[in-house]
């Protein structure tokens, strides 16, 4: 494993007393954990916790209503998006019982939930204090990964396992810690263990699991790691009929999305059997369907408060509000009902963000990871032929193609439109597996390769696949995403659909929280003669540091300039000190996260967006919608969502502070220049981008993809039931 000190030769360390103390049985006292040491001295539960044992409190044991109302406050804080006011109610709850792992738990999980990176040094602190929860101990490596990267994600688990557990609950966990860290035959070795723990059994014990679980609300933890095992062991379930064994050949893990040398690895060689027989079968199926209304779900990461999901939510709603008779395909099929189906809708702090916008257009909404797995019954499961293959796949994805698959053959949607290179991955594969006629790829930026911290080397195998078999279409928003994806899959461009994006202008009516919030910094600026803006989510694609620096750069050349940054997001404490450090505090204003777009934008006199990456920016277009020019980043196809020169600036490639406060002088020299600007780019964009021209050309590729699926119809029969049970064996 990469950082395994075992492999570099480097020296076991002993840890520092203070942290050995903390240690205990559970952890080894050898290691290289001292150098976690800065990061736990920042847990923010330990003075909580040793407020609670200085005042006797540490044999205390909370009764059932005082978790019950801990565990209320925490959701009322996901509910409410009040999640930082909850923090302190519940750290009360670990002060009242510093023994209980439980609510320290909670508090850990939230601040996760907040992409606060105190979340790191917290379940640190956890997991130590708690060496046999397994729970944490995932959640510790999950964090790690985000925080610091695969290489932490492997020391942490060289220090926690020097040697490869025996116990089934850690095995599991060390697997799954093995798969973030990058190190795939620690992973697999683990695995082969755990399936040699029940090569002997048949699948009766994973059924009796499922319904304990399901009828019985029994030792849920047991159910969830036996079928965690039953996707990850490469189990083969007894009683089948038919078999195929395939025997993969000696190569090497890569993740390069070039390549390399060596064979791939044995998922990408297990993914590409597994497609061929599915489509295949797809091949051979025929519509045997009496219904004259198919559904259409739109399956998305989140309903967060991003440009993908904007747009998802505005084409749900314009579906929903269609005449039925507009929604009538080229077989007679009408389309309805639509539905939306999320990861998660806690997952991220602003997880619910368009919930309510889905709501009020009575689209219904939920959350697959809320569905049972495997439909409730492994037994007759359109997922069980492949359940071995999933094993060769990261949890989560295994998780997601066996809570869809089961959901969407039971729903049977006509169309399934899945939005974000991350779900593609599981729900392209699900869709398949549960016969979804059409089956639409929504690209919203560039393609993965373009984005390697997104990458997974399973992709190309994936969506080169998916593209093979009949019905199944993709788009992308903006020219640019469609020849960067012709170029990595090797396709005609001209087989890419381009749907850009429809926005609609934003309104300008504010609520008195947004109100008061303009007026203090209006006050407080009260000389400013020219407002730059930003609408972004402040993380590293964004880019908002390099935004601060060109913002003291303009304020050196402007000294009546001001600027408003709309939005959040991980990054947003560090641009706070940014601008403290820039000296230009005082001139900015964090507004935070925003559903009153239309008021900021009429504050502004113009927008600038320094993206590293963007599909068609939502944020340009609503600026020019609102009469705003822009000033852009040429990343991805953001160039298409203006007209250069007219309604707005692009910047060089990697435009430095200096250069865009020369754009703005530039701008600002001819007075009149930036609303003669502003005016005609509300009349371009809206000319342009109309949610009309995008719902039309949504179903044109609806239908696009039926003129594919093979003679006789689509399938309304369960292609799962059809595949035969693979055995896979990797010498």
């Amino acid at each position: 494993m990469r950082g395994d000190p075992r492999r570099n030769g480097s020296k076991w360390a002993g840890i520092p007393d203070m942290l050995a103390v903390v240690v205990g049985r559970g952890w080894p006292r050898k290691g290289r954990l001292h150098s976690l040491v800065p990061i736990l001295a920042k847990d923010p539960l330990d003075q909580a916790r040793l407020r609670g044992i200085a005042l006797g409190h540490v044999r205390r044991r909370p009764s059932q209503e005082v978790r019950l109302r801990a565990r209320r406050v925490r959701d009322q804080a996901r509910r409410t998006e009040r999640r930082a006011e909850a923090l302190d109610e519940l750290l009360a709850f670990v002060s009242n019982y510093p023994a209980i792992e439980e609510f320290q738990k909670i508090v850990a999980r939230l601040l996760h939930e907040m992409h606060d990176e105190r979340a790191l040094p917290a379940w640190l602190g956890v997991s130590l204090r708690f060496p046999r929860s397994m729970d944490s101990f995932h959640n510790l490596a999950v964090v790690a990964h985000r925080y610091r990267g695969p290489e932490a994600v492997a020391m942490i688990v060289a220090a926690r396992f020097p040697r490869m557990p025996t116990r089934i609950d850690q095995l599991l966990a060390y697997a799954e810690a093995c798969d973030l860290a990058g190190a795939l035959r620690e992973k697999q070795a683990a695995f082969d263990r755990l399936a040699g723990m029940f090569e002997k059994r048949n699948d009766a014990w994973l059924v009796a699991a499922s319904w304990l679980e399901e009828e019985l609300g029994v030792n849920r933890s047991v159910a969830t790691l036996l079928r965690r095992v039953a996707a990850g062991a490469g189990l083969r379930p007894a009683g089948v009929l038919g078999s195929k064994r395939l025997r993969l050949g000696r190569g090497t893990n890569h993740s390069s999305p070039n390549g390399g040398s060596g064979a791939p690895p044995a998922s990408v060689r297990v993914l590409q059997v597994l497609f061929d027989s599915l489509l295949e079968m797809r091949q051979a199926l025929v519509d045997n369907r009496l219904n004259v209304t198919a559904p259409v779900s739109l399956l998305t990461g989140s309903l967060g408060a991003g440009g993908a999901e904007r747009q998802l939510v505005n084409t749900a709603i314009a579906l929903k509000r269609m005449d039925p008779t507009q929604r009538r395909l080229e077989n007679g099929l009408v389309l309805g009902p639509i539905n939306v189906v999320a990861r998660s809708l806690n997952d991220r702090n602003d997880g619910s963000f368009f919930l309510g916008d889905l709501h009020q257009a009575s689209v219904d909404v939920r959350s697959y990871r809320e569905l049972p797995d495997f439909g409730g019954t492994l037994a007759a499961s359109a997922v069980r032929p492949a359940l071995t293959a999933l094993g060769y796949l990261p949890w989560s994805t295994a998780e997601a193609v066996i809570k869809l698959t089961d959901w969407l053959t039971a729903t049977r949607p006509e169309v399934v439109h899945i939005w974000q290179d991350g779900l593609v991955y599981a729900a392209g594969l699900a869709a398949l597996l549960a016969g979804v006629p059409r089956i639409v790829l929504s690209g919203r930026s560039s393609p993965p390769p373009d984005r390697r911290e997104r990458y997974l080397v399973e992709y190309d195998v994936i969506y080169k696949s998916l593209l093979r078999a009949p019905g199944v279409k993709l788009s992308v928003n903006s020219h640019h995403a469609a020849k960067r994806y012709a170029t990595w899959l090797g396709i005609d461009v001209a087989l890419i659909s381009v749907i850009p994006n429809g926005v609609a202008r934003p309104s300008t009516v504010a609520d008195a929280p947004t109100q008061a919030a303009f007026q203090e910094f209006d006050a407080r600026t009260p000389s400013s003669g020219l407002t730059i803006g930003a609408v972004m989510r402040l993380d590293e694609v964004k880019r908002p540091l390099l935004w601060l620096d060109a913002a003291a750069a303009i304020a050196g050349r402007r000294c009546d300039a001001r600027f408003v940054i709309v939005g959040d997001g991980p990054l947003r404490a560090r641009a706070e000190k940014r601008a403290e450090a820039l000296g230009i505090a005082n001139r900015c204003l964090f507004a935070g996260r925003s559903a009153r777009i239309g008021y900021w934008l009429s504050k502004m006199d113009a927008l600038m967006l320094l993206s590293a990456h963007e599909g068609l920016p939502n944020a340009l277009i609503e600026a020019q919608l609102s009469g705003v020019p822009v000033i852009t980043s040429p990343a991805g196809g953001a160039p298409e969502a203006l007209l250069p020169g007219t309604t707005g600036i692009v910047t060089s490639p990697d435009p430095t502070p200096w250069e865009l406060a020369d754009i703005v002088a530039g701008l600002t020299a001819r007075p009149g220049l930036l609303k003669e600007m502003g005016l005609q780019a509300e009349r371009w964009a809206a000319e342009t981008f109309p949610i009309e021209r995008m719902l039309d050309d949504t179903m044109k590729l609806y239908m696009a993809a039926g003129a594919t699926l093979p003679s006789g119809g689509p399938s309304a029969a369960r292609l799962g039931a059809l595949l035969p049970e693979f055995q896979y064996v990797i010498p």
